[in-house]
Parts: C-alpha cells; sequence; structure tokens
C-alpha cells in the first residue's frame, strides 16, 4: 500500500525583510542574545512597577475624588473647580489622569481621552480662555465655580434588547435591571422626561441633552417606562444585584 505524502512547503516571504513580521522576529533575537539577556525577567520586573505605579494613581485619584467630585444618577459629574484648576498649576499629568477618568466614566469611552489634547483644553478653560469643550463624547463646562461633564449625544446605541433574567447594560456606563422583556429606546418628548431640572441646577441649561441620553424601557406589548435612576460602585457590581422597580438604569461609578 502506497504511503500518503505530504509535501513539505516552506514560505519564502519569512525571510523576506520587507514585512514587518520579519524585521520584528530578527530584532528581538538580537535583543534577547545580545543586548538583554534577562530580557524576560526584565520585563517581568517592568510589568510589576507599572502595576504598582498605577495602583498609586489611582489611590491618589480615589482620595482627590471624595472631596472634588460629585456624581449624578442621570449620569453626569461636578468637579470642584477651585481644587482641579490648583492641582493643573501644580501638575498637569496629574490633573489630565484624573478628569480623563471621570471623561471616560461619563462618555461610556474604553479608553479615557489623549492627554496632550486634554491637557490644552483644560489649559484653556482655567485661562478662561474658553468656557466648554467637547472631548471624546462628553462635554465639559464650567458653572457655579464647578467642572461638570455630562455625555454628548452621539455614538449612543439604541433598540438594545433587554431581558427580564439578565443584568443588561446600556452605553457602557449604565447597569440595567428589568422586570419586561423589551427594547431601551431614546426619545425627545419633553412630555416624559426623566429628569427635571430647575433653572438655578448646574446641568439646566443641558436638559435637553441629558434626558435624551437617558433611555426609555419599550415592552414587548408597546408600554413605556421610566427608569428608576440611582448609581451603584463598579466594584459593587454582582450577579445577585436586586431590582428597585420596573426598570432600573443605574449609573455605574468607575
Amino acid at each position: 500500500m502506497d504511503k500518503n505524502l505530504i509535501p513539505y512547503v516552506t514560505d519564502e516571504s519569512n525571510k523576506d525583510f520587507r514585512f514587518e513580521r520579519v524585521k520584528a522576529r530578527k530584532k528581538l533575537k538580537l535583543i534577547k542574545q545580545n543586548k538583554f539577556k534577562n530580557l524576560d525577567e526584565n520585563l517581568l520586573k517592568l510589568s510589576k512597577i507599572s502595576k504598582r505605579l498605577s495602583d498609586y494613581f489611582n489611590k491618589c485619584y480615589n482620595n482627590w475624588s471624595i472631596s472634588n467630585v460629585n456624581f449624578y444618577s442621570h449620569g453626569s459629574i461636578s468637579i470642584n473647580y477651585h481644587e482641579t484648576s490648583s492641582l493643573f498649576e501644580k501638575n498637569q499629568e496629574f490633573c489630565a489622569y484624573f478628569i480623563g477618568k471621570l471623561i471616560k466614566n461619563v462618555s461610556g469611552n474604553i479608553y479615557s481621552p489623549r492627554k496632550i489634547k486634554l491637557i490644552i483644553k483644560l489649559n484653556q478653560i482655567f485661562k478662561n480662555k474658553i468656557q466648554k469643550f467637547t472631548i471624546s463624547n462628553a462635554i465639559i463646562f464650567k458653572k457655579m465655580n464647578r467642572l461638570n461633564v455630562i455625555r454628548e449625544n452621539r455614538n449612543i446605541d439604541e433598540n438594545i434588547i433587554i431581558s427580564k433574567a439578565n443584568i443588561n447594560f446600556f452605553d457602557d456606563r449604565f447597569l440595567v435591571l428589568s422586570k419586561y422583556d423589551g427594547k431601551l429606546i431614546l426619545c425627545e418628548n419633553k412630555k416624559i422626561d426623566i429628569v427635571n431640572f430647575l433653572n438655578c441646577n448646574l446641568f439646566s441649561k443641558y436638559s435637553k441633552l441629558i434626558n435624551y441620553s437617558l433611555p426609555k424601557l419599550k415592552t414587548l406589548e408597546g408600554r413605556i417606562i421610566k427608569p428608576y435612576l440611582y448609581i451603584i460602585e463598579k466594584k459593587d457590581i454582582t450577579n445577585h444585584i436586586k431590582k428597585k422597580s420596573d426598570y432600573d438604569l443605574i449609573f455605574i461609578r468607575d
């Protein structure tokens, strides 16, 4: 019985230095053999240092935010303007890191905004050259000695299917619990506004924007339900969160 012979095929492109993968392999080999014989060990040490630094930044951020930041159940944030300006004067990098985390929390983005762009905008607002700016799907504006952050009305997914049996998420910033199956919808109808702002409120000028960014639940029977709003710490999210109403929309504090 003849044997099935499988021909051995070589890819000549693996030796062609016009390809990035070939260049990368050669450079890594040279680095490991000649310049950094303990490359793996050094990378592990660097990773540990990076984690310690990240933990330190997060600890500083948590301590600072407790005293200077207010979180609102409608998904917005208000920051002490003078303390933030003072921090910016002392260390622009630290300030941009703190504000970037808050913007990320409000915008629903995976990453914080670009640091250089954020530093430029913060410098302009602290020097009173501008009163507001937009960045990373968020609007930042100054009012009543506060620096306020709200969600911009773009790149917001709607018609998200909601299951009453599961924990659901909306816009990567809200946790959704429901007693009914249905879908989330965005609506500009003022008659069914979710949040009513007083004229003196920090966010009164942006009432329409904020209400539009908050979805209603449309059940399978066509019923429209306003959400019950409240806040939860990200670390407190579990599979055993109890529903407080027919439809809970819970702002996740990161």
